[in-house]
């Protein structure tokens, strides 16, 4: 049997080296999920903020690439000055409430906003009405600037 202390560190040291799939985090772990399109109009409206929605699909790799390299970067910033994100299955059927308090779900949503594809990422205001073009698909080459350029673009609507 190892020391306690010895085992700690081979624990720790596993969760530094393993991929983010084997330590339970996941590469292509889902942002938080909206659950009330009531309370995430509240927290635009409290913060100032856009909402970031991110349409998806289990198992898309493409989605997993703009969740990791995009938008998981961004969630420990975004509690303060940044776009509230929130991820939106377009084939999910889990209950959602609308902005009228009337249950949708994540395909209804979608098609309301027009996603056909996916990765898509809407940025909206507290009414759910897109502030600016949706961003479809992934060009990793200019991602990132398209990515700021429509925040920054989301804010400024938000704020007139």
């Amino acid at each position: 049997m190892l020391p306690r202390r010895r085992a700690v560190a081979l624990v720790a040291l596993a969760g530094a080296v393993l991929p983010a799939s084997a330590n339970g985090l996941g590469a292509d772990a889902e942002l938080p999920a909206v659950h009330d399109l009531r309370d995430l109009a509240g927290q635009i409206r409290r913060t100032g903020q856009p909402a970031l929605l991110l349409f998806s699909t289990p198992g898309c790799a493409y989605c997993a690439e703009v969740r990791r390299g995009y938008l998981r970067p961004r969630l420990a910033g975004a509690a303060v000055s940044g776009p509230l994100i929130r991820e939106i299955s377009i084939v999910g059927r889990k209950p959602i409430v609308d902005l009228d308090g009337a249950a949708t779900s994540g395909a209804a949503l979608a098609q309301r906003f027009g996603v056909r594809v996916v990765p898509v990422v809407h940025l909206v205001d507290d009414r759910m009405t897109p502030l600016v073009a949706p961003l479809v698909g992934l060009n990793a080459a200019f991602y990132a600037t398209y990515l700021d350029k429509r925040i920054a673009e989301a804010r400024a609507r938000l704020r007139r």
